[in-house]
């Protein structure tokens, strides 16, 4: 037999295409079989090999010389038999019928030729012969409508899959890096083994006993080689110091030994241990989920000596991020009830011991709050008034932020006896621990204290109040006038010590904030606040006036409801599709900011008229706009005039300067 190429010249729609045909000459016999223009799909070529008698794969080979075959560049279908069954090509694939899946996985895992009634007998064993064959042709034309004739081939009574169709098989894949045996090709083996081989098709009605032991016997094996590879893992990771992949590894194994019915005790064992060393793996960023893993596996296996030790050696290590998980693993237990007499007070005495002599000061934090989360406020008032009598400042610091987080809203009475306490021992610690140290450990204080007072206003009275804020420094009188403005909220005595504080010779910030105080006075007693802010309204001081109206009107977040926002994501575009752009960035926690949005919207206008497009930046929402910015304080606004910065004018003396040169400042506005 003799075979060649020929093409034809065929005008069409006042072109000329160029068809193809395969010539046979066969015992002198001619004969053409249709070929048509390239590209030619597969489909096709499968025809066409069946038509005139010559192997695929060498017809194959004769038409790839000529580049007339389709699909070289085509996804080649992928199969996942391990796990759930899946398909895919360019895109998922789906197959009608489970028992197609079957025949297809049948055929590709098995890829000699089977004969036809064997194959409808193994699969369809519940049915007559003929109606067998009937649905094995159903089902070989629900694959190929799906993928195509080009994978599943056919011939004289018999079915085989082709090999040279171009695919991808997990079960190959993974055999084949199991047998490599690197390390790598073992990780890739963990990661293919998705679950178990052919998942479900067990439970398929009316499959033969033969197809049935075939996937007992494959899951066996696969099982098996994926056990091996999964120890030769766990001691590769764990000699590397790799715990957190050790511990992903061995919760593998645990799962397969539990599938098998296997004690599983000292797999468990190993687990939690490798679960508390992963807490400080720089390489495992998976640490929240590793320690609720490691609360799930305590509660089921209990806690012993031995597990204790591991965490309060845990607590010295040199990582932060570990102690703080450890703190967060010990709290868990309590709380879950996982922890004895014996054990609680171990558990305690390691926490009380993080608050006095840790470094890292969220570690420290951590330990304090969790401290009153376990013994609960009454127990715990008692335990942190002992450790204000040996903490240091930033010790004091920290039991300040947990009394305020965890207590000053349930307990307020026990929160403030102890948070007086905390503040006369910081006040005589400065001295040798410095002035910084023992000024943030006083705004802790009085924040909690503040807390307290929100919840319960008679929980300090109002000469007390007075007294901290007159025994306050002059840096810290703001934050102790945020005590009493909540406590003016109930008090209509307030308002008389607001006044003396706003008419004395007191720093800008301390008469601002006694401005805004008289405005939640004026809730308790307006007949005397009222009119105290109307006076302020109408002063000579700019930033006093300013407060006084943003007391009067009540709006904290006015500037950006008046100015469009920007952010980093639209800035560029936004100053180059403006010749002259104006950018107010401003901070809600900001007294300034918060008092200043009437006369920056009066200053906006002015710069309107000029042609000038203003937006508003919270640069409390964009850090990293705000650095590249470099603003320094709030509120700050920028201009740019074609596309540069031409001028910016800060918080402080600059605004105040812009205020009263641009006339905002008048008389009698609200």
């Amino acid at each position: 037999m003799r075979t060649y190429l020929r093409s034809k010249k065929i005008p069409s729609g006042g072109r000329t295409r160029r068809y193809w045909y395969l010539v046979v000459i066969e015992s002198g016999r001619r004969r053409e079989h249709y070929i048509g223009k390239p590209p030619v799909p597969k489909e096709r070529l499968v025809r066409l090999s069946e038509e005139s008698g010559i192997p695929l794969e060498q017809l194959m080979r004769r038409l790839e010389e000529r580049g007339l075959v389709r699909g070289r560049g085509e996804q080649p279908l992928r199969i996942h038999l391990l796990g759930k069954f899946r398909l895919r090509m360019d895109g998922p694939v789906d197959i009608r019928g489970e028992k197609a899946k079957l025949l297809l996985a049948y055929l590709v895992t098995n890829p000699e030729k089977h004969p036809r009634k064997s194959l409808a007998r193994r699969i369809w064993a519940g049915k007559e012969p003929q109606k067998a064959l009937n649905s094995l042709n159903q089902a070989l034309h629900m694959i190929r409508s799906s993928i195509g004739r080009w994978h599943i081939l056919s011939g004289e009574g018999k079915i085989w899959f082709n090999p040279k169709a171009g695919y991808w098989l997990d079960v190959e894949e993974f055999e084949k890096r199991l047998n490599r045996g690197e390390f790598e090709d073992l990780e890739v083996a963990r990661c293919l083994y998705r679950g178990e081989f052919l998942e479900g098709f067990e439970s398929l009605e009316g499959v033969g006993e033969e197809i049935l032991e075939w996937i007992r016997e494959k899951r066996s094996r696969l099982r098996q080689g994926l056990f091996e590879a999964l120890e030769k893992l766990a001691e590769h990771y764990e000699a590397l110091e790799w715990y957190g992949k050790a511990a992903e590894v061995q919760e593998q194994l645990l799962g397969l030994e539990r599938e098998e019915g296997k004690e599983s005790s000292k797999r468990l064992r190993t687990l939690v241990s490798l679960l508390i060393r992963s807490l400080g793996d720089p390489t495992f960023c998976k640490r929240w989920e590793a320690t609720d893993k490691l609360l799930r596996y305590l509660e089921e296996m209990g806690i012993d000596e031995g597990v204790l030790d591991e965490l309060e050696e845990g607590l010295k290590d040199p990582n932060p991020d570990k102690r703080w998980h450890i703190i967060h693993v010990l709290r868990g237990m309590a709380e879950k009830g996982m922890l004895t007499d014996g054990s609680l007070e171990r558990a305690l005495k390691a926490l009380k011991q993080r608050v006095l002599e840790e470094e890292d000061l969220d570690v420290k934090g951590k330990a304090a709050i969790s401290l009153i989360e376990i013994l609960g406020i009454k127990r715990a008032k008692e335990e942190l008034e002992e450790l204000i009598e040996e903490a240091d400042l930033k010790s004091l610091r920290m039991i300040a932020s947990a009394v305020r987080k965890g207590m000053a809203g349930q307990d307020p009475a026990s929160a403030v006896g102890l948070l007086r306490e905390l503040i006369k021992r910081a006040k005589g610690r400065a001295e040798g621990e410095g002035f910084e140290a023992q000024r943030f450990a006083l705004v802790e204080a009085f924040l909690g204290l503040r807390e307290a007072v929100k919840k319960d206003p008679g929980v300090l009275s109002l000469e007390e109040v007075k007294g901290l804020i007159e025994g306050a420094e002059e840096h810290l009188k703001g934050v102790a006038i945020l005590i009493l403005n909540e406590k003016a909220r109930h008090d209509p005595k307030a308002p008389e010590i607001l006044e003396e504080l706003i008419s004395g010779d007191e720093p800008v910030n301390v008469k601002i904030d006694a401005t805004i105080g008289l405005g939640k006075a004026a809730e308790s007693s307006p007949e005397r606040a009222l009119p105290q802010l109307k006076r302020l309204a109408n002063s000579d001081d700019p930033l006093l006036s300013m407060a006084a109206r943003f007391a009067l009107v009540g709006e904290a977040t006015e500037i950006g409801r008046t100015f469009p926002p920007i952010n980093r994501d639209n800035f560029s575009k936004v100053i180059a599709s403006n010749e002259r752009v104006g950018i107010i960035c401003w901070s809600e926690y900001c007294n300034v900011s918060r008092i200043s949005w009437q006369a920056l919207s009066k200053l906006a206008d002015k710069y309107r008229e000029e042609g000038w497009r203003f937006f508003s930046l919270d640069v409390d929402k964009n850090k990293q706009l705000r650095e590249e910015l470099r603003i320094e304080c709030t509120p700050t606004v920028l201009f740019y005039e074609k596309g540069s910065e031409k001028m910016r004018i800060k918080g402080g003396p600059d605004l105040i300067n812009h205020v009263a040169r641009s006339g905002l400042s008048e008389k009698g506005r609200r």
